[in-house]
């Protein structure tokens, strides 16, 4: 079961990876990664909100966490950042995630 656990989660991870290299703006991109999750759940209601939950199920999130930063700014424009750099960014991130095991989970909480 553990096999087809992680052949879902590969699933999912390579197809928002592709979906991100083809979003057509930062808001789009915004939108799917809010949609990327370990479990098929609804989308985040904000980026925010998803860094939080991909980092109770993901190891390696602080790309994750610079990402978002990245993004807000833009949004807010407190920094302009070309769309191709935060694409770079977002597959580079994503790419390197790793589900929690059950174990990695109990450490974290003890922290």
């Amino acid at each position: 079961q553990w096999l087809y656990r992680e052949w879902q989660w590969r699933r999912r991870r390579d197809a928002t990876l592709l979906a991100i290299e083809n979003a057509a703006d930062p808001a789009e991109l915004g939108l799917l990664l809010r949609g990327f999750s370990l479990s098929p759940r609804p989308a985040a209601p904000t980026l925010g909100a998803w860094l939080s939950r991909m980092q109770g199920q993901w190891q390696g999130t602080a790309p994750l966490a610079a990402l978002v930063a990245a993004l807000e700014a833009r949004r807010y424009h407190l920094q302009y950042i070309p769309l191709a750099d935060l694409k770079r960014q977002a597959v580079a991130a994503i790419a390197g995630l790793r589900p929690r095991t059950a174990s990695t989970r109990h450490q974290r909480q003890e922290t």
